[in-house]
């Protein structure tokens, strides 16, 4: 499958979001989302919602518009978004515990 355009990539996202069992069973998920043009924009943390239907909800925002600063993007995931104090797991490897951005 390819995807042609951001709607699109977001379309699947929702549709796969909405048909995932993740409120029953043993299922696990963590969903976050930011924006990015000039600036990056947070919209929701991994630690922000803990059902499908509350980040469904959140997902209603406008696109921003603008140049695409992805560099600044991915710093903002690395350094704000992936920490633990925003929901981000550590690792466990034989015994020992990792942070994922070492």
């Amino acid at each position: 499958m390819r995807l042609q355009s951001l709607a699109e990539y977001f379309l699947f996202f929702i549709g796969t979001l909405i048909h995932m069992n993740v409120d029953g069973g043993n299922c696990v998920m963590f969903a976050a989302l930011a924006t990015f043009s000039d600036r990056t924009d947070v919209k929701f943390h991994l630690n922000t919602y803990s059902n499908k239907y509350d980040v469904l909800s959140a997902l209603a925002f406008r696109m921003q518009r603008g140049r695409t600063n992805t560099q600044e993007a991915l710093r903002v995931a690395r350094e704000d978004m992936f920490t633990s104090r925003n929901g981000d797991r550590c690792t466990f490897y034989a015994g020992e515990t990792q942070s994922h951005h070492a």
